[in-house]
């Protein structure tokens, strides 16, 4: 979160508690106020970062549909329990 803007630069909250400064220009460029949120994404090549910039936090993506489609019978054969697709 923006927590000010001080001349060139932006003072900055994490979801954690701690403040750092950044450079504004960023933030002021995709029209993040005071008080607004974003993110920094950045790019990893192993565990070395090698490009970071800021966005507008994203909506969340629907849930995805973990069914898969149809129901599974479950079998006692013998001491163990087997799972197949139904008309097998």
């Amino acid at each position: 979160m923006v927590v000010r803007y001080q001349g060139q630069r932006a003072h900055i909250r994490f979801h954690d508690g701690t403040t750092y400064g950044m450079p504004s220009g960023p933030l002021v460029q995709i029209g993040i106020p005071e008080g607004g949120m974003f993110v920094i994404v950045t790019g990893w090549v192993g565990k070395v970062p090698v490009s970071s910039h800021v966005e507008r936090p994203h909506d969340a993506r629907p849930a995805l549909d973990r069914r898969g489609g149809t129901p599974k019978i479950v079998d006692r054969d013998g001491k163990k329990m087997v799972t197949r697709q139904p008309g097998r």
